[in-house]
């Protein structure tokens, strides 16, 4: 699966990412530099750095993300 994220419009909950598997698209004007990926509660939380807007958590993965997870769309 591929699991879109844009900025503007809300945060997704994200309940079954399979690394590996699954890839987190960056819609346009996204790119991997500009995020910040943290762990919390056997979550990860994506937001953008700087504006600190949340795109995604995501259950059951803390702390396991890279950017071999994200593309480009």
């Amino acid at each position: 699966d591929v699991f879109a994220l844009s900025q503007g419009l809300g945060s997704d909950i994200i309940t079954d990412f399979r690394k590996g598997e699954d890839l987190i698209g960056l819609n346009p004007g996204l790119s991997f530099n500009q995020l910040s990926i943290t762990s919390s509660n056997n979550q990860s939380l994506i937001s953008v750095t700087g504006s600190n807007q949340l795109l995604a958590k995501l259950n059951g993965t803390p702390g396991t993300l890279s950017a071999g997870d994200f593309i480009s769309l």
